[in-house]
Order: structure tokens, then C-alpha cells, then sequence
């Protein structure tokens, strides 16, 4: 009878502390004081593309989300901005929850006894816990845009094919980087799903002329794209002197000279500014290309397993943020399924005695994934102090970490899992 009591205080407890830690968040502010600054400049008819809002204190941001986005969030701007983040920090809480339940769901977890499931359950945590709290403490969208491309996969998979849809359209119009879900979609023969979403996104970009005019929403819409466009000079060579992560923020730094915070040289070669952006997008077209070696099969035919869903979707999110420009680190929240993929996958061989996966290549994958923990997670600054952590955001570790996980996870192909989650 104690027990239940004691169990219930403990989780009224940590429900306080939580809700203490997210109103501070909300108090301080972040990115959705930008997105609520935006709306508030919609409902006066002024261009959100082209101005600096608040964010906090004396830090200020540019706008690159959606005129539709702004348009919704027009109700939240009649409340206290503190009130406004809190609401969506605690929103936040139910969508990473959502992402926990569907990532297990893809699982098959008979052979795992309490202490492997909750080992893998903790380890992926710990792994994300950075980009997560990133994602808090900036007040942003990346837990959402997760949680809405694999709920919206679930739901088409379990044949609610037009609630996925808008789901997957909606998320891709408030920020375009679950855009790259829809490809998958018609080439796993989802035709009529990939034909929704495109249809819904396209309408969530029209809408708002219903309420600010046809002329002003396609100006925004004009103002959006040449903000967001990956051809945009600013994005190839802009971002190397500031804190994004992605290959557009990486590869300039080996290909030219760039200066930054620090004076350390970065560059192996000093390549003209076309050839090296010429060579950016070349990486990028063999990360895009390269998922044919996930999906295997030709295109128009379905993936049985639930297991091979989640390895091909896995690579999807995983370069997601590396294709596209202007990156921060709470981006690369995208790599939990990744990262929650093979550490099962390693654990699996493990429980099976490396049946069907040798214990050598379990071994690599082992190494592969600690370099990329180091990578990501631990240069932190809380870790490994400010100055360490500088010259690590100097050389884009995070992005390193993240074109590493490739390779384990290309090794670890469901193929040598003898669990296989049949629809």
C-alpha cells in the first residue's frame, strides 16, 4: 500500500520539477518567440522574410518557416509569450513520447530480456539527450517534425492513409525537411499516400491567401523560397563562420579558406567558390543516391518487414539534416532512429551469439557507433568545457559524427536479423 503512495509522490515530484524546468525555458525564451514575432507581423500585413524578431534579451532571428505556419500560430500571439512557449514545450513532451512508442513499435523485442530492453531504451537516450535539450532549450521544431513523419509513415502503413498524409503535408510545409519522406512514399508503391501529402502541402501553401490576399501570400511565398533555397550563396559559404552544422557548413571549410572564431587551419584545399560548391552538391547527390542501397528493391514494390521500413526511413532522417542548409545542432535529434536501429541491432546479435553477424563486423559496428557517440554527444560543452567544445563546433564534429553513422548503420542490414515484423 506504501509502495503505491511512495511510487505516486515520486512521480509528482519529478511532474513539478519538469514543469519548473520547462517554465523557465519558456521564460527565457527562444525560436518560438521568433515564430509568435513573425505572426504578429502577419496580422499587420508585413513581409516576415525580411526582418530580424526577438528571440531573447538582446538576441535576434530571421524567420524560415511557412506563411501558414505563421497564420496558425496568429491565436497564440493574443497570449504571453511565456504562457505561448510553455504550452508548446509541454506539446513537446506528448510528441517524444509519441516518437518512443513508435520507434518501439517497429521492434520485436521477444528474445530481450528487462535488462537489454531498458539498456537500449537508456543508451539511446543518452545519445540524444543532447539534441533534445537543445530542442527544448531553443523552444523549437524538430521534435515535432520527427514525430509527425513517423507518425504519419505508421498511420499509412496501418492504412489510414489520408490522416498520415496530411500529417506527413503539414509538417513538410511548416518546415520543408520531412519534404524528403514524400520520394519514399511513391517509391515504396504508396502512390496514392505520396499523392495526398503533395496535394495537402500544396494547399497549406495557398491558404493563407484566404486571409491576407492573393498577392501578398505568393510574395511571402517568393520571400520563403529565396530565404530557404539551397542554391543561395549565403548557405554554401555564410554558414562556415557561424554555429550551423550540415554539409553546407562543413565542406567549404576543407575545400577553401574560411574564417571563424578561432584562428586554426581547417582547409586542405583553396578551391574557387564555384568548384566548391560544385562539389558540395556533388556530396550531396551520392547522400541522396546512396539511399538506393537501403531501399534494395526496384521501385513500386512494397517492404513486407516493419524492420526494413524503419532501416530504409532510418537513413532518410539520418541525412536529412546534413542535405539540407542553415542547420543548427537541435537538427540532429534526426538521428534517433539511427542510432536506435543499430544499437538494437547489436544487442539482438549479441543475445543470438552473432549467429547470422559475425562477431568481427559486430565489433566495427561497435567502435563506429562509440566514435560517433564521441562525435556528437560528448563534446558537449557541459562535458568537455567551452574552449574544447569551440574547436570542436570550429571543425563541425557533430556533422562528422553523422556522416559516420552511415556506415554502421549500411552494415547493419535487417537481413541478419532473424526477427522480422510482418504487416
Amino acid at each position: 500500500m506504501y509502495k503505491k503512495y511512495i511510487k505516486l509522490f515520486i512521480y509528482l515530484v519529478i511532474s513539478i520539477l519538469i514543469l519548473l524546468y520547462l517554465y523557465t525555458l519558456a521564460r527565457n525564451g527562444g525560436d518560438f518567440n521568433v515564430f509568435l514575432n513573425a505572426s504578429n507581423a502577419l496580422k499587420n500585413n508585413s513581409n516576415i522574410y525580411n526582418q530580424w524578431f526577438n528571440i531573447s534579451d538582446d538576441n535576434y532571428g530571421l524567420y524560415f518557416y511557412s506563411p501558414f505556419f505563421a497564420l496558425i500560430l496568429i491565436p497564440l500571439t493574443y497570449l504571453p509569450f511565456q504562457i505561448a512557449n510553455l504550452l508548446w514545450l509541454i506539446l513537446n513532451l506528448f510528441f517524444l513520447y509519441r516518437i518512443w512508442v513508435i520507434v518501439n513499435s517497429f521492434f520485436d523485442f521477444s528474445l530481450f530480456n528487462k535488462k537489454y530492453y531498458w539498456f537500449l531504451q537508456i543508451v539511446t537516450f543518452i545519445f540524444i539527450v543532447r539534441f533534445m535539450l537543445y530542442n527544448f532549450g531553443m523552444i523549437q521544431m524538430t521534435i515535432f517534425l520527427l514525430y509527425a513523419s513517423l507518425e504519419g509513415i505508421t498511420l499509412i502503413m496501418n492504412k489510414n492513409k489520408l490522416s498520415g498524409s496530411i500529417l506527413i503535408g503539414l509538417a513538410a510545409n511548416i518546415k520543408l525537411l520531412p519534404i524528403l519522406i514524400i520520394p519514399y512514399l511513391f517509391y515504396r508503391n504508396q502512390i496514392k499516400s505520396g499523392i495526398y501529402t503533395v496535394l495537402f502541402f500544396v494547399l497549406l501553401l495557398f491558404i493563407p491567401a484566404l486571409f491576407i490576399g492573393f498577392d501578398f501570400n505568393i510574395l511571402l511565398l517568393k520571400s520563403w523560397w529565396l530565404s530557404i533555397n539551397p542554391a543561395n550563396s549565403i548557405h554554401t559559404f555564410g554558414e562556415v563562420e557561424n554555429g550551423q552544422h550540415s554539409l553546407s557548413a562543413l565542406i567549404p571549410t576543407l575545400l577553401m579558406e574560411t574564417t571563424g572564431n578561432l584562428n586554426f587551419k581547417r582547409n586542405i584545399l583553396n578551391l574557387d567558390k564555384q568548384y566548391v560548391s560544385f562539389i558540395l552538391n556533388i556530396v550531396r547527390i551520392i547522400l541522396i543516391v546512396f539511399t538506393l542501397y537501403f531501399l534494395k528493391t526496384l521501385p513500386f514494390k512494397r517492404t513486407k518487414s516493419k524492420l526494413s521500413v524503419f532501416w530504409e526511413i532510418s537513413y532518410i532522417f539520418l541525412i536529412t539534416p546534413l542535405l539540407f542548409p542553415h542547420q543548427q545542432k537541435y537538427a540532429f535529434f534526426y538521428i534517433l532512429p539511427a542510432v536506435f536501429y543499430v544499437i538494437y541491432f547489436l544487442l539482438y546479435n549479441k543475445i543470438s551469439n552473432y549467429n547470422d553477424f559475425s562477431l568481427l563486423k559486430s565489433k566495427i559496428v561497435f567502435f563506429l557507433i562509440l566514435l560517433v557517440f564521441m562525435l556528437t554527444t560528448l563534446t558537449t560543452d557541459g562535458i568537455i568545457g567551452r574552449y574544447l567544445n569551440n574547436i570542436t563546433q570550429y571543425y563541425r564534429f557533430i556533422t562528422y559524427g553523422t556522416l559516420f553513422l552511415i556506415i554502421p548503420l549500411s552494415m547493419c542490414n535487417p537481413k541478419y536479423l532473424r526477427t522480422n515484423i510482418i504487416d
